[in-house]
């Protein structure tokens, strides 16, 4: 019972886990910010911030496929999560959320990098995040997201509208050769 045996049916071998993670963050104060660090995983930190004291709080991320009730939200699914803080009801939350996305899959969907997206499911709905790029890395495109609460989150992008990502499709659609013999008839009849 090796451990990475779960992980073939995903194809490539992703250093995400598919088990529910959680952490427990003793304090927050008021006005301040906690980060709190997610290995092996899409999502990587969540920065909290809240609007009074609290202690003991369980923050917890669970990847998972959507419940069959939520329609998948428009673009192409990179992956899904419900991420959970418990001890926060009633409490105005703002959050940052870091995650990452494989190049290799941006690649293969032909997703503009750009589009990339957290939507968050709230009331019925979901919602499109503000989504900023944070950089990349060899394997990583990295991306911060701002909300005011958890539930199920997706991250999604687009397909790239037209061909101007790929190099190779440049070079099947690159310029009509001239036709040189009108051009030299001209520059010989001096």
């Amino acid at each position: 019972g090796y451990a990475f045996n779960e992980s073939e049916t995903s194809g490539e071998a992703t250093i995400t886990t598919s088990e529910k993670v959680t952490r427990s963050i003793p304090a927050i104060q008021a006005g301040t910010k906690t980060s709190v660090v997610f290995s092996d995983m899409d999502i990587s930190m969540i920065t909290l911030g809240v609007d009074q004291d609290l202690s003991n709080i369980e923050l917890s991320i669970q990847p998972q496929d959507l419940p069959r009730e939520i329609l998948e939200p428009d673009g192409v699914l990179y992956s899904s999560y419900e991420i959970k803080a418990e001890e926060l009801d009633g409490v105005e939350v703002t959050a940052t959320i870091d995650f990452r996305v494989l190049k290799s899959w941006i690649e293969e969907n032909s997703i503009d990098k750009a589009t990339i997206t957290l939507n968050r499911y709230h009331n019925g709905k979901w919602q499109e995040l503000p989504t900023f790029m944070a950089g990349e890395d060899e394997n990583f495109v990295n991306y911060q997201a701002e909300s005011t609460g958890f539930s199920y989150f997706a991250i999604t992008g687009e397909v790239v509208t037209g061909s101007e990502m790929t190099p190779a499709s440049r070079d099947a659609t690159s310029t009509p050769i001239p036709t040189t013999t009108s051009l030299e008839a001209e520059s010989t009849a001096g």
